[in-house]
């Protein structure tokens, strides 16, 4: 895991909108594993891309209780293809594996969910190939010993779209500067601040194409200034046709479409 790292002061400049060219495992608190790299026969280049069709993410007292208690419980929501939502609730409130259930990669073990169409747990591998991971600490972060750039071109090679070498490095350049990232494409993933490794991650997300981004922690370690450009980001991500799920404790007038609040699961039921 990266070190964490203290937000830059100041506004940050807007970065342009990104235009891109399991199993159930025997502790239901265990993450579900994720799905393989999509078939290179199938992957298109991030720089060719159309903008995908958003999925709906319909949930009906979705919970998910192990021997230890609730990690979330009686979420309901129902999201249309292409909103911008929220997932707001204080620590405990299972925020972050709700949103991985979303994304295919979490179990659960009440009630129903959809996602674009797919009956979860039954077509996680379905969910897992529409949905894509932001940041999202311990699943989806920057690796510390890779720089910016790497992390691109790594990608790359995962959705089968390898080069020369020598192109594959000016072409990962080129998608990272046309990405929101606005750093060093040369900084080392455990030198990024908390603003640039959300940047980063969403970059990443955006070029598997995907019909649905979880984004985790949207408000952790940046100020306010920051907050309003990622907010505007995730916005512009949304308005392009990608559902997009935010999860914060607080959403403070961010362009949302709506908000769905994660129940404190550290209080058991009367």
């Amino acid at each position: 895991m990266a070190d964490e790292a203290g937000a830059t002061t100041g506004a940050p400049p807007a970065p342009a909108p990104y235009d891109p060219d399991p199993a159930n495992p025997a502790d239901p608190a265990t993450p579900a594993a994720p799905a393989e790299p999509a078939d290179p026969a199938e992957a298109a280049d991030p720089a060719d891309a159309v903008g995908p069709a958003g999925a709906a993410v319909r949930a009906e007292g979705l919970g998910l209780r192990t021997r230890r208690g609730w990690v979330f419980r009686d979420v309901t929501m129902d999201v249309a293809p292409g909103e911008l939502v929220a997932v707001t609730g204080a620590a405990g409130s299972g925020r972050t594996s709700l949103l991985l259930a979303a994304a295919g990669r979490f179990v659960f073990n009440r009630g129903a969910l959809a996602v674009g169409g797919h009956t979860l747990p039954k077509a996680s591998a379905a969910v897992q190939r529409l949905a894509a991971l932001g940041y999202v600490a311990g699943a989806h972060q920057p690796e510390p010993a890779l720089t910016a750039a790497e992390h691109v071109r790594e990608r790359l090679d995962l959705l089968g779209l390898r080069r020369g070498r020598r192109g594959r490095r000016e072409h990962a350049r080129a998608l990272l500067a046309d990405s929101p990232y606005d750093g060093d494409p040369d900084a080392l993933g455990r030198d990024l601040d908390p603003y640039r490794r959300q940047l980063l991650c969403l970059a990443l997300a955006r070029m598997a194409r995907p019909r649905l981004i979880v984004v985790d922690d949207v408000d952790l370690g940046l100020d306010t200034a920051e907050r309003a450009v990622l907010w505007g980001v995730l916005r512009a991500v949304a308005d392009e046709g990608v559902t997009v799920l935010a999860s914060c404790r607080e959403t403070g007038g961010a362009p949302v479409d709506r908000t769905v609040h994660a129940t404190d699961a550290t209080k058991e039921y009367a």
